[in-house]
């Protein structure tokens, strides 16, 4: 039992891990990066949803909440983000938001090393350059 805990862990560690591989290597403006890997930080381990708010997100990105906007509809428009939106009666109103991975996955920049395309946990060894 415990060894399937551990196991686990180390598996969610990796896939953790991963994400931000493949945020870095994207083909987007760095803003636009910050913001997937701040979604990323405010995730749940165990949804993959982040609820941060955009006034929280522009305050870390040290921007104001308008080019938080700007930047939510560019990572939309390129598939990168998924959001929902909630309410709970009049005034409340909360958003959820979620990486997509398949198309960071597909989005990397084209000098980047590829990944191993069977294990979406670990990335492939690098060349060797000769």
């Amino acid at each position: 039992m415990a060894d399937d805990t551990a196991e686990r862990k180390s598996s969610q560690a990796s896939q953790w891990w991963y994400i931000e591989h493949l945020i870095a290597g994207l083909d987007a403006p760095a803003q636009i990066k910050l913001l997937l890997f701040l979604v990323h930080l405010h995730q749940n381990k165990k949804t993959g949803r982040a609820w941060a708010s955009q006034e929280t997100l522009a305050e870390e990105m040290n921007i104001d909440v308008r080019r938080v906007r700007e930047h939510f509809g560019e990572a939309k428009r390129c598939g990168f983000v998924g959001v929902d939106r909630h309410r709970k009666g009049r005034q409340k109103q909360f958003n959820e938001y979620w990486l997509k991975v398949e198309r960071l996955l597909a989005c990397q920049r084209p000098d980047r090393h590829q990944t191993n395309q069977t294990d979406h946990r670990t990335p492939a060894p690098s060349k060797v350059l000769n």
